[in-house]
């Protein structure tokens, strides 16, 4: 339980720090040509993918590919709560849990 809290501690991170990086960037130069929300989940996957590979040269462990995959996807959810927010990623979550109201 303690990973989960640990890795939606770090989506909300990572989707604040993507927020603030797209407001500050996105009239400048050739950004201004490229949707918003492709430059959001760019941002996103990118910190995602650099915060892991930081970690892993603290901790001197070695770098996985599996885990870089993780990451993409960490950055991928990072980006919608960046965009749509925490309430949008709770429904769609609703949906697939199976919930026992009355049953």
């Amino acid at each position: 339980m303690e990973f989960l809290q640990n890795e939606a501690a770090m989506i909300g991170v990572l989707a604040l720090i993507t927020s603030i990086i797209t407001e500050m960037t996105k009239n400048i130069g050739f950004l201004k040509k490229i949707p918003t929300v492709l430059q959001v989940v760019v941002t996103a996957v990118v910190l995602a993918v650099i915060a892991y590979v930081a970690q892993c040269a603290a901790d001197g462990t070695p770098v996985v590919w599996y885990m870089l995959i993780a990451r993409i996807i960490v950055g991928v959810i990072a980006a919608f709560v960046a965009t749509y927010g925490w309430d949008k990623l709770q429904e769609i979550i609703q949906r697939f849990i199976k919930t026992n109201k009355g049953d």
